[in-house]
């Protein structure tokens, strides 16, 4: 599945193997299913790297890989129907495919919400005018945010936040022990 700007590179990627659909041209296209099914093995999607070893990379993920990972998010945030998910990743990378995914296979509202067209001011207004439950972000991304928000002010309507997508290190404040 891609746009009529991409229909030709994903042709020469895998030519004559896979039915190539475009997503700006639908009209007129067979609804019966494929005679035959993809296997739990079989390619789903490729997703890119952040390229931290030099340049981006496509991987290649399974159906099986990609399941594994859609119910994991919907099962560690207790997603459901009653949930507003923002999406500030692009699909191409396991991220935002993840986020994506977990929120459409739960019933959740997904709320595309992209960082750099937004600015981070505008991305917290968003955050709170759209009632947004479930915010997956890199730690940066998340401090960003957070020190955008007004002295005392809280995102109100979030009750779950997962970072990853890059190394974070979390710093304990314990009480001084000494004397």
């Amino acid at each position: 599945i891609t746009s009529a700007d991409l229909v030709a590179d994903a042709s020469a990627i895998f030519p004559g193997k896979l039915q190539i659909l475009d997503l700006d041209d639908l009209s007129g296209r067979d609804s019966r299913p494929p005679a035959t099914l993809p296997k739990s093995d079989d390619v789903a999607c490729i997703i890119y790297t952040s390229g931290s070893t030099g340049a981006p990379k496509g991987v290649f993920q399974s159906h099986r890989g990609l399941l594994h990972d859609v119910m994991e998010a919907v099962n560690v945030a207790a997603m459901s129907q009653e949930d507003r998910v923002a999406l500030f990743y692009p699909p191409s990378v396991i991220a935002g495919l993840r986020t994506m995914l977990s929120a459409l296979a739960s019933g959740a509202v997904l709320e595309m919400l992209p960082p750099r067209k937004l600015g981070r001011r505008a991305l917290v207004g968003k955050i709170k005018e759209r009632g947004i439950t479930i915010l997956r972000s890199s730690p940066t991304l998340f401090r960003h945010l957070a020190g955008s928000l007004s002295p005392g002010a809280c995102f109100e309507t979030v009750r779950a936040v997962a970072l990853g997508g890059e190394r974070w290190v979390a710093l304990l404040q314990l009480p001084n022990r000494a004397g």
